[in-house]
């Protein structure tokens, strides 16, 4: 499998990212294309694209801090479900960022896919925090906040911790630039 780091949607492994983003998210777990562009060029904003012969099998994109990074998105191309793939690119994440305590959030438990989903992160080593979490809208500071579900790996946040978190979230993470 080979890792390609990006740091602007002008790299042609942007477009295959896109469009597996697209179709992985919900509306409102997303930002528009304007707004991953402009996240996209903050220094301390990424993309992984993992490839496997010339294959996308999936992405992450994700923030650095001083001490944590939060796991924004993180998506299978659904061709490459079930075969191993997330398990592997989500360890190599985990490795490559440490010591820093890699944070993400998921849906609230409603259904078989979000109790799989959840699972599956706890296979992997992550947590859930106690912490009422409650995202800022993506793309408009008027839209609706959404509740989601804290984790983090190996390890709880101390509310410390889960402050910087948040307040990295909605200063730094989640901001509306011009349109």
């Amino acid at each position: 499998m080979e890792l390609k780091t990006i740091h602007s949607s002008e790299d042609v492994l942007f477009e295959k990212v896109w469009e597996i983003y697209q179709y992985s998210f919900p509306v409102h777990e997303k930002r528009k294309l304007a707004n991953q562009r402009e996240a996209l060029a903050k220094e301390n904003c990424a993309i992984d694209v993992y490839s496997d012969n010339g294959k996308v099998v999936g992405f992450l994109i994700y923030w650095v801090f001083d001490t944590f990074v939060y796991l924004e998105h993180y998506a299978m191309n659904k061709e490459c479900r079930n075969q191993g793939y997330g398990s592997k690119i989500l360890k190599a994440f985990i490795e490559h960022h440490r010591p820093r305590t890699v944070i993400l959030d998921i849906d609230p438990i409603e259904d078989e896919i979000s109790e799989r989903r959840l699972h599956f992160y706890l296979r992997l080593g992550f947590v859930r925090n106690i912490y009422l979490h409650v995202h800022p809208p993506y793309n408009n500071p008027e839209g609706e906040k959404f509740t989601l579900i804290l984790m983090s790996e190996g390890r709880a946040l101390s509310q410390e911790e889960f402050d910087e978190f948040k307040n990295a979230l909605y200063t730094q993470i989640v901001t509306y630039g011009e349109r």
